[in-house]
């Protein structure tokens, strides 16, 4: 039987983590039966999905608005593995895990470094130390990522692994370059994301 793989994202907008997600989701959809769990199908990223992943709507718009939805689901649905790449969604699986479903195996892939998450909120570093170690796996987007897991909250290194984000390239893609872009004789910085903490 093909095993079954749940993944759960808020909506199709244009973020990393919805992205990375939809990018995992495509490359294992002609393996696994896969279904793509989302609070809102509305979003940018939508005509990306591949047409034989499932795709659950649940129209809620929010995570706090799709709690006992998400439970009754797990138990019709019953995955073989279920998949979060945003922080507040790990958390709920994990509590999902413990009340409900503690042989649910769950996949959380953390998209900021936690350390500096930390540092925000000194509640999560209880969420990092104690409760990320209920799931089954952690993916790490860097090494330095991985390393901080394991230094400073204690994660078994067999747990953790770094996996980069995955990128999809199209037949047939072109990027086209203005040449007249750069400077010439100079130093030039190429960056793509956001001046943030997280880039």
């Amino acid at each position: 039987m093909m095993k079954k793989l749940l993944f759960i994202i808020p909506n199709f907008n244009s973020g990393g983590a919805e992205k990375v997600t939809i990018n995992i989701v495509n490359l294992l959809s002609n393996k696994y039966k896969v279904t793509l769990l989302v609070f809102d199908s509305k979003g940018l990223y939508l005509k990306l999905l591949n047409e034989n992943v499932e795709l659950i709507n649940l129209n809620t718009k929010k995570l706090r608005n799709s709690l006992i939805k998400i439970v009754l689901l797990f138990y019709k649905l019953k995955p073989n593995m279920v998949f979060s790449s945003l922080l507040h969604i790990n958390i709920y699986l994990i509590i999902i895990k413990i009340l409900f479903y503690w042989n649910l195996k769950i996949i959380l892939r953390e998209s900021n470094m936690p350390v500096k998450n930390t540092q925000r909120n000194k509640m999560l570093y209880f969420v990092y130390r104690y409760m990320y170690k209920v799931s089954n796996f952690i993916i790490a987007s860097s090494n330095i990522m991985r390393d901080e897991f394991i230094n400073y909250f204690k994660t078994n290194e067999n747990k953790i692994h770094f996996i980069p984000n995955p990128i999809i390239f199209f037949k047939n893609q072109t990027i086209k370059i203005n040449k007249n872009f750069f400077y010439k004789n100079k130093i030039n910085l190429f960056s793509i994301g956001r001046l943030t903490d997280q880039k």
